[in-house]
């Protein structure tokens, strides 16, 4: 799989921890809006060329979205406020 489709797992209520894999190069729009649950996205791709408008929007305010770490710059401009990204939310090194 190589992307995450429009409101893939949009408000998916019992989600909790969601694993990009290591072949995805896009994050679509809405793909994780309205998990409220999930805290945790792991990201195992350094190649993620795009991410959606909202696609994580509504999910944990304290979510944490682990990264490759050399790709930790890169992709805290990816997640920002257009992507659903908030002030609790953290991104971290992995």
């Amino acid at each position: 799989m190589t992307a995450i489709g429009k409101g893939a797992f949009r408000n998916y209520k019992k989600a909790q921890k969601a694993t990009i894999g290591k072949y995805v190069k896009t994050i679509s729009d809405k793909a994780f809006a309205g998990c409220k649950k999930l805290k945790t996205i792991t990201i195992r791709s350094s190649k993620i060329s795009r991410t959606g408008k909202k696609a994580i929007d509504g999910i944990h305010k304290k979510a944490i979205i682990k990264v490759p770490a050399k790709k930790y710059g890169a992709y805290q401009k990816k997640f920002n406020a257009r992507t659903g990204f908030r002030s609790g939310m953290k991104i971290k090194k992995k």
